[in-house]
């Protein structure tokens, strides 16, 4: 199953460039961590993004709307999604990313983190990888991190999937 993400109170809500146009090679769940590289030949504001391959890089959240690319005989067409768990941004197409910005709040799902963030701890851009690592400090450099402010229930389709709430204190 996909990460979902649940926004709460975040920047980019209100500051337009703060939101970006990214586009990879490969799949990308909601909440995927990842940072910019060169433009997309032939196309305005549209970034080629990856995952962090350091911890000192600006990273960006990707949140995109739960509208995915179907194609049926050579035609796009967009549908819509009833359970997020479902939706996964595809390779080569456009995707949603957002800057983080310090008191950003959201609820990630388990599968978007490599191991289990305990809560009042710290979770950063886990390295090589498009998910978040836990982090019992912030002793290192590096350039986002969040505190895991609680562990909550996430209501999807007719259920519940465990998550926890995320609360940015330190973005580039």
């Amino acid at each position: 199953m996909s990460t979902v993400v649940k926004k709460g109170k975040i920047t980019a809500d209100n500051i337009d460039s703060y939101v970006v146009s990214v586009e990879n090679t490969v799949s990308m769940d909601n909440g995927a961590q990842v940072v910019l590289g060169t433009p997309v030949v032939g196309s305005l504001g549209l970034y080629n993004v990856a995952a962090p391959t350091a911890i000192t890089q600006d990273v960006y959240m990707v949140l995109s709307q739960l509208v995915p690319k179907l194609v049926v005989g050579g035609i796009e067409y967009r549908i819509n999604v009833t359970d997020p768990q479902l939706f996964t941004n595809v390779p080569n197409f456009p995707a949603m990313a957002v800057k983080v910005a310090v008191g950003d709040e959201f609820t990630v799902t388990t599968p978007g983190f490599s191991g289990t963030p305990v809560v009042g701890e710290y979770v950063v851009p886990a390295i090589g990888a498009y998910t978040l690592a836990p982090a019992v400090d912030l002793t290192g450099a590096t350039a986002v991190a969040y505190q895991v402010v609680a562990l909550e229930s996430v209501s999807v389709s007719m259920g519940f999937i465990a998550g926890f709430r995320i609360r940015c204190v330190k973005a580039v």
